[in-house]
């Protein structure tokens, strides 16, 4: 089967307990991101509802690494990057990846730049 060229976009939803921002409320604010951009064609949604950011062990979250180490997804937006990983080494780890697989993380609440966390250094 040929595979397709086009790159999606993963939108990753997680909540460990109901306590925290519910799966539904991060996912109507990618939404409304991903509409006030024009990014709407070829979206997919990684939810893990019920489990700990404090490991990669998600099957959700190991769903959407499964696409992005294939080559079909070109970016991952978050709502928070709490959502992701809730630990500086994991985030780091992840960072690396994402970075040598070309994605783009981009998380509506917090600034991102992905080479700051990759080289240690700010931007002179």
């Amino acid at each position: 089967m040929k595979q397709s060229n086009i790159k999606g976009t993963a939108v990753y939803l997680r909540v460990a307990t109901p306590c925290h921002m519910g799966i539904w409320t991060q996912e109507t604010k990618a939404k409304n991101y991903l509409r006030e951009v024009g990014d709407t064609k070829s979206v997919t949604y990684f939810r893990d509802n019920g489990f700990s950011g404090c490991t990669f062990e998600r099957p959700a979250f190991q769903d959407m690494l499964g696409q992005v180490v294939e080559g079909t997804i070109s970016k991952i937006v978050i709502v928070s990057l709490s959502r992701l990983a809730r630990g500086y080494l994991l985030m780091v780890e992840l960072l690396h990846m994402l970075n040598a697989y070309g994605v783009q993380l981009v998380s509506l609440d917090e600034s991102i730049e992905d080479d700051v966390f990759l080289m240690g250094c700010s931007h002179e």
